[in-house]
This record gives structure tokens, sequence and C-alpha cells, in this order.
């Protein structure tokens, strides 16, 4: 009888997880403000339309930005990369995400460097679109 329920409970999550399985963003999903989802641990990334970055940390320090030539794209992963010249570190976030007729989220890893060949840290980045 254990076996039945434990069974049924599988069978109703993969229907659950089917119905609101997302889809990959593309570059046009993208743009826009995007919030933390983790109580406001992150801050803000604002992309605009030509793909350029504004990352606002939640210190409420002056954004930092990436130029359109500072982000590339390896098939469904953006990586921004901020210049060390405007900040202490040189920060960069590989990021992915998904969407699906309720929300978009895009998640990945804030990696940051003394320089280019130093990294000190990563942390995970979990955003929704604003």
């Amino acid at each position: 009888m254990t076996h039945k329920f434990w069974l049924l409970g599988l069978v109703l999550g993969l229907n659950f997880h089917m119905v609101h399985a997302g889809n990959l963003l593309n570059k046009e999903d993208l743009i826009g403000s995007w919030v933390s989802t983790y109580q406001d641990r992150f801050g803000n990334l604002v992309i605009a339309d030509d793909l350029s970055a504004q990352w606002f940390h939640k210190s409420g320090s002056k954004a930092i930005l990436a130029s359109f030539d500072d982000i590339q794209f390896f098939d469904d992963l953006m990586i921004i990369t901020f210049p060390k010249e405007i900040n202490p570190t040189l920060n960069k976030m590989v990021l992915g995400g998904w969407k699906n007729i309720e929300e978009k989220k895009i998640f990945g890893t804030l990696y940051m460097y003394l320089s280019k060949s130093r990294m000190i840290t990563g942390t995970p980045i979990s955003l929704r679109k604003e």
C-alpha cells in the first residue's frame, strides 16, 4: 500500500514539474530590470536594449557598468565582465535563465577576481524579472 502512495506522489510530482517547466531565455528576454530573489542580498541588474548592463549592488553604491563589448554569449549562457577599472575587483557574472507563462528568472554565479589570474570568491545569483 505504501508503494502505491509513493508511486502516485511520484507521478503527480512529475506532472506538476512538466506543467511548470520553462523555456530558455533568448537575448530579447534578458532586456529589462532584474531583482534579487535572495531578499535583496545581491542587488539589481539592468540590461539595456543594446545588451549593455548595469549592476546596482545592495550597498547602494554607484552602478557598475558593462558595455556590449564586455558581454559574451555562449549557447544559452551570458557572461558579463565588469571591468576592474571601475571597481576594486574584477567581477564576472555567468548567467542562464528560463521563462514560463508566469515569470522569468536568471541564475548563475558572480565571480570576483583581484586580477585576471587570481579569483577570490564566487557566490550564487538568482534574479527575477521586475
